[in-house]
């Protein structure tokens, strides 16, 4: 649990010396968070997190069954994806510990949330803000095949945004090299995790609406509304819907709705943590620029917002609305607060309440020891 708390708070102090530091040292102190939180998801324990020990055993090929279960590369389960096994059987070829397989997801993690956050003044903040959202930071160190797939659907988009920049025409977007890698990047994604199946059409629908921002606050009030008023009938809404995709007969929708069936909490977040959520997403929409507003990054935090506030109640949406979040997270923070001691202060109470939140929840969690990756060990400590 500690751990935790000290990276967050050594970002914190990074957050307060970089108001007035250059864009290089910004990007420095992002390349500091994220190498830290690097080290400490591909040094785990390999019993920090629910996940973790089945994935271990993938690797190291010491699990004993697969049929429903992870099984080993060797002889995956059931609901294994087959480019999570291609990808685990080419790092065996170099090293047969899952640290190492824990390390290179880490790291490449943590590199492609680096590109997609540099430049950005804020970008600690932001970063910060991810980590601390709902369960994003489980989420990414022991969901492991979402959380790689996930990784490689970002890098796709970073490739494609670097040739929408550059390209002016069509045809020059479908001639250039960085187009292609993109595309197999995404493919790839999908082979490793099928959740990312969801966000192509997802992604290509935000990426041509066009909205004003009148319609964004309205949508977000009505939205707001509807999640403090219907609780209890949106989680029961979302169990239901579980329920039906179960009795599909496909054994991953199957095994989703097995697991996630009845999750919804018939409390959900509070109004206070409701308000200190969506009241940053009002400030961005009211700072944007034409250019920010219309951008992918944008749509992606308010679909994101959307589906969070609706469905609060559940501990999946997180893990549904994971690639949204991170995209939309990089551009949360306006640049126009650093030139505001008011509006920046505002920003810190916001990353002071958040952080509280965070710590609560841990304190929470390891009370009820529900989540094993709160009793945080490093790999040589088992």
């Amino acid at each position: 649990m500690y751990i935790y708390i000290f990276v967050e708070c050594l970002m914190f102090f990074l957050i307060i010396i970089s108001r007035n530091a250059s864009d290089k040292q910004c990007n420095l102190f992002l390349s500091i968070s994220c190498l830290v939180w690097a080290m400490i998801f591909g040094l785990r324990g390999h019993d920090v997190g629910n996940d973790t020990p089945g994935y271990a055993g993938f690797f190291e090929l010491t699990n004993s069954s697969y049929g429903d279960g992870y099984g080993t590369y060797e002889a995956p389960g059931n609901s294994i994806e087959w480019g999570f096994v291609a990808f685990c059987r080419f790092l065996a070829l170099f090293s047969d510990s899952a640290t190492f397989l824990f390390v290179v997801h880490a790291t490449f993690l943590f590199i492609v949330i680096y590109l997609l956050y540099k430049d950005n003044r804020n970008s600690v903040m932001s970063l910060l803000w991810l980590m601390i959202f709902g369960s994003t930071l489980s989420m990414l160190m022991v969901a492991l095949r979402q959380s790689i797939s996930t990784a490689f659907v970002l890098l796709s988009y970073i490739l494609f945004d670097n040739v929408m920049q550059r390209c002016e025409t069509k045809r020059e977007i479908f001639h250039e090299r960085q187009f292609i890698y993109a595309m197999i990047c995404f493919v790839f994604a999908m082979t490793i995790h099928r959740t990312s199946i969801i966000f192509f059409p997802i992604m290509a629908m935000l990426y041509f609406i066009r909205v004003k921002k009148r319609f964004v606050y309205v949508a977000l009030s009505i939205t707001f509304i509807i999640s403090v008023i219907f609780t209890n009938l949106l989680s029961e809404i979302f169990d239901t819907f579980m329920l039906l995709i179960g009795g599909v007969e496909n054994e991953h929708v199957n095994l989703l709705a097995d697991r996630y069936g009845d999750d919804a909490e018939r409390e959900g977040a509070s109004i206070i943590s409701k308000v200190a959520f969506i009241a940053p997403i009002y400030l961005m929409t009211y700072f944007a620029d034409d250019e920010k507003f219309g951008s992918l990054n944008y749509k992606c935090l308010i679909f994101g917002t959307i589906l969070f506030l609706l469905f609060s109640s559940s501990t999946v949406i997180t893990r549904i609305i994971l690639v949204f979040m991170v995209l939309g997270y990089s551009i949360i923070i306006p640049s126009e607060i650093n030139d505001n001691k008011r509006m920046y202060f505002l920003y810190l109470i916001f990353t002071v309440y958040y952080l509280w939140r965070a710590f609560v929840h841990l304190a929470v969690d390891l009370g009820t020891m529900d989540n094993t990756y709160i009793l945080y060990r490093f790999v040589w400590e088992n």
